[in-house]
């Protein structure tokens, strides 16, 4: 019989990163009940993978969009192989798979096919014109969110963080805010408040 986790965890990695350093990062919470998948974004940027790039006019829209479609069978292929659905699914990510995830869960999700849960790690909300952010759809269905910051973040100002918590929470999105010390590094502290907001979502 094959196992079915509660909660499957579906994590994007940052930019150029290896989503097997992201799994591994998290594989303390690879625990019973939930298991962790980290996928890998479909951009070839100069040095790894990416979500999305840039050039002079800011981040390329087009390379977004393509990610969200490729994220939308990624995502649905990855709770089939482990006999869940969406309800199931708690997607979030750092840095720029952050971003990735949640234009995704704020184009996407809505409250057709909620989530089980959202989360970003030194991330922000790209404003991008090509997509449209539904974000009173995350709030109906019930998506609980976790937004993660390094209070010193060199790379991704606190300010975005606090900003992404602020505009959900203000839409009616259900959001833990958490400032943690440091700068844009996904370390213990950030891991073990995720792993904190994780428990609490199974009880």
């Amino acid at each position: 019989m094959t196992w079915t986790p509660p909660t499957l965890v579906i994590a994007l990695h940052g930019y150029e990163d290896d989503p097997a350093d992201l799994a591994a990062l998290l594989e303390p919470l690879d625990v019973d009940g939930q298991a962790i998948v980290a996928l890998r974004g479909p951009i070839a940027a100069p040095n790894g993978p990416a979500w999305f790039t840039s050039d002079d006019a800011g981040p390329v829209e087009a390379e977004l969009r393509q990610s969200l479609d490729v994220l939308r069978v990624l995502i649905d292929r990855t709770a089939a192989d482990y006999g869940v659905d969406r309800s199931a699914v708690v997607l979030g990510g750092f840095s720029q798979g952050a971003v990735a995830a949640l234009a995704f869960a704020l184009s996407d999700a809505g409250a057709a096919a909620p989530f089980a849960g959202l989360f970003s790690i030194s991330g922000y909300l790209l404003h991008a014109e090509s997509i449209d952010y539904d974000i009173a759809g995350l709030a109906a269905g019930g998506t609980p969110t976790l937004v993660v910051h390094g209070a010193d973040d060199d790379v991704v100002a606190v300010q975005q963080g606090r900003s992404v918590a602020r505009l959900l929470e203000r839409r009616g999105v259900a959001v833990d805010y958490v400032e943690v010390d440091g700068d844009h590094h996904l370390g213990a502290v950030a891991v073990d408040a995720l792993g904190a907001w994780l428990s609490a979502l199974d009880d």
